[in-house]
């Protein structure tokens, strides 16, 4: 079976997406300002790996993220980020993730594209993030399968996330 490498697919009450050709990912290249630094970012990639440099004081790395077109080449360059401690980092990165991921989606295409695949008539779907990643994703072997949410491998942070922002946009 061909393995597919960026999709965003609708199954039953699950959203489940990867790669740079999701909305939904923080890979996906849909420019949005952040009027707090007056800074446009390219991807959500580019706002997180930017946000840690400066939470680091790491202002060349900072600088470098913004000038780096790929988002996959950002989360590269991040690892260059001095000074770093993941001890502190783990406090703040779901903040700011979050917060980045407000922004991104106050574009009105995004939000439409967000409240069609969160609505599901009286309920509500959950994303889920399925480039494997430990923290941030999850692992759907076989996304044409029936989905067990008790056995999904990794956090799906990113996907509460998202869920959370749907709620606040849309549930209230």
């Amino acid at each position: 079976m061909q393995q597919l490498n960026s999709y965003t697919i609708v199954k039953g009450n699950y959203v489940i997406f990867k790669g740079e050709l999701s909305p939904l990912s923080n890979f996906y290249k849909k420019p949005f300002f952040d009027d707090e630094n007056e800074v446009q970012y390219p991807t959500m990639e580019h706002y997180f790996q930017h946000q840690k440099a400066l939470f680091f004081n790491n202002i060349y790395a900072a600088a470098t993220i913004l000038e780096i077109n790929k988002a996959v080449d950002v989360k590269h360059a991040a690892r260059l980020i001095t000074n770093f401690n993941e001890k502190a980092w783990d406090e703040v990165k779901d903040e700011i993730m979050l917060r980045g991921l407000k922004k991104k989606f106050m574009d009105v295409e995004l939000k439409e594209f967000l409240k069609k695949h969160y609505i599901n008539g009286n309920s509500r779907r959950i994303f889920l993030e399925n480039t494997g990643h430990n923290y941030w994703g999850c692992r759907i072997n076989n996304i044409f399968n029936t989905i067990n949410p008790n056995h999904l491998g990794g956090n799906n942070k990113l996907g509460k996330l998202l869920n959370k922002v749907c709620e606040e946009f849309f549930d209230r």
